[in-house]
């Protein structure tokens, strides 16, 4: 007990004069006693629509509502932070009705995304104290983003006039986004997002020409709402053996690629087909999900580069894909092809689904290329095993990973071994996922003839290296490209002074774009990074 009470204590002492957010520790998140529902959506993506100057977005959102206690309960579904809309009369019109075909009827409304400009820093921890539309405004201004959350009613105001909406109440939800001094806990990132549903009571008002008719009142309830990111939503059961994923959609695949172990048991299968089902590819996850798909994937490209049947194949086709009309006013591009050729793919997919789950699967991942024979009416496939992928967690301003597939792991330890006494480097290819924060080598490119090898240093020269890597990135459909640099500690060791002034002269070279410097050492590798404007 004496333990615990010296602990309350403390904890006393910092609260009295509001010391208690500790930033070694990160920025602890706005604590809630409870919540009125969920909000569902891609909290990466909708931190990557924040920019620098305060702004509000509006979306279209689909929520269903449950009276299990006084208060409703709201869960509002997925948002997609690609689809923005303009706030207009035409917006309002077609954003409140009730979709009545399941057994639980569905509503639709809007949701707002506010955030302030980037010097705006709420290093204040303020309490969950908010009940009335009045004290979101204030607590707005806190944040920074009152002026254009004002406005965006102002307009709302306007939009729901001018449609003749007839809803004296009705609901719309709202993330408002507070910049804090540093990351949050558990998280890589210093924006936090936090939800509301505003219970709009709407009056009518004679307000000055310039803003509207009708304003929504002040006193409206506002209730906090819990927030589940989509990589969280995603559930599989426990006895999960295999997920074949083959929605062409990367998003869905990097989202799949990223959930731990704990989330996905089982292996990943992908399956895509390109140029109007003249090639197809089926990417199967190692043991343990190494490599992953995405590694398979980039290993595709990869070969490419040096197989000129696939080569020729994805160039003869280069215009495969058209925009479809799917509805009134919508469409999207895809490829179109009999699905008569899907079912050549098809198949073989399924059978070597069905070998897996009887107990066939390899300790390597597997990339099955599939090529269509002349006579369109076989396919032949072509596998291509991939051991483990070496993978370093690296920790700068962002969490990053760094993946570095067999075949290039296995070049690099075969050139260091080469000038076993001295330093050697060359040139890294491969391919940078933003999404998962995530540089994943393919192969590497040996060093210029006009490079310097010592026993204390590289010096990486330039001669015919751009044209090389020009070319891979042409022959790759520009899939892959430059992503930084290696070189060997025949001794070992970390990175040193002349390591990261050269980091920093790279920094001109990549036009904000982030980079590598990896370090082989006889007990493995090491690397920093350069996160460019990420940074």
């Amino acid at each position: 007990m004496s333990g615990i009470f010296n602990q309350l204590s403390e904890w006393l002492a910092k609260a009295a004069i509001d010391d208690l957010i500790d930033p070694r520790q990160g920025w602890e998140p706005i604590h809630r006693d409870d919540t009125f529902g969920w909000i569902v959506y891609d909290l990466q993506g909708f931190r990557s629509l924040i920019q620098d100057k305060e702004g509000a977005l509006v979306f279209r959102c689909k929520f269903w509502e449950y009276e299990e206690r006084k208060e409703k309960l709201y869960f509002v579904g997925r948002i997609d932070h690609y689809k923005q809309r303009d706030l207009t009369p035409w917006l309002i019109k077609n954003s409140f009705f009730t979709d009545k075909r399941f057994l639980k009827p569905s509503y639709v409304s809007l949701m707002i995304f506010a955030w302030s400009n980037s010097k705006v820093i709420v290093d204040r921890y303020l309490p969950e104290s908010i009940y009335s539309l009045h004290q979101l405004q204030e607590r707005a201004k806190e944040y920074g983003c009152y002026e254009v959350l004002r406005n965006l009613f102002i307009s709302l105001c306007w939009a729901i006039k001018e449609a003749s909406l007839d809803m004296p109440v009705f609901p719309i939800f709202i993330i408002l986004c507070a910049r804090r001094p540093c990351d949050l806990i558990g998280d890589n990132s210093s924006l936090e997002l936090i939800p509301y549903v505003i219970e709009c009571h709407v009056d009518d008002a004679q307000l000055p020409f310039s803003e509207s008719a009708i304003r929504i009142r002040e006193d409206s309830p506002v209730f906090p709402l819990g927030q589940q990111p989509d990589n969280k939503a995603i559930i599989f059961p426990d006895n999960t053996r295999l997920v074949i994923e083959s929605t062409g959609s990367m998003a869905v695949r990097e989202l799949l690629v990223a959930l731990p172990p704990q989330k996905l048991k089982g292996r990943l299968l992908h399956a895509a087909l390109y140029e109007v089902g003249k090639i197809g590819i089926m990417a199967i996850e190692g043991h343990e999900r190494n490599p992953n798909v995405c590694d398979l994937v980039i290993r595709f490209w990869d070969v490419r580069v040096d197989d000129h049947d696939i080569r020729s194949r994805i160039e003869m086709s280069s215009d495969s894909m058209s925009l479809q009309e799917i509805g009134l006013g919508c469409g999207s591009h895809t490829m179109v092809m009999p699905d008569t050729r899907v079912s050549l793919y098809a198949a073989g997919i399924a059978e070597r689904a069905r070998q897996m789950l009887l107990g066939g699967s390899t300790q390597n991942g597997e990339l099955w290329i599939g090529i269509l024979k002349t006579n369109e009416l076989q396919v032949s496939w072509r596998l291509i095993e991939l051991g483990q992928t070496k993978v370093l967690s690296l920790k700068a301003k962002n969490d990053w990973e760094i993946r570095i597939l067999k075949q290039a792991s296995d070049q690099i330890t075969q050139e260091a071994q080469k000038y076993s006494e001295i330093e050697t480097g060359g040139v890294l290819i491969g391919r940078i996922s933003l999404t998962r924060r995530c540089f994943t080598i393919s192969r590497v490119i040996e060093a210029p003839p006009d490079s310097k090898r010592s026993k204390i240093s590289f010096i990486l020269g330039t001669q015919g290296l751009k044209e090389k890597v020009e070319e891979i990135h042409s022959k790759s459909s520009g899939f892959l490209n430059y992503v930084g640099t290696w070189h060997s500690h025949p001794k070992g060791g970390g990175p040193s002074a002349l390591d990261k002034d050269s980091l920093e002269q790279m920094k001109r070279l990549r036009f904000g774009a982030p980079a590598v410097s990896l370090i082989w050492t006889p007990s493995g590798f090491k690397a920093i990074i350069d996160e460019g404007k990420l940074s």
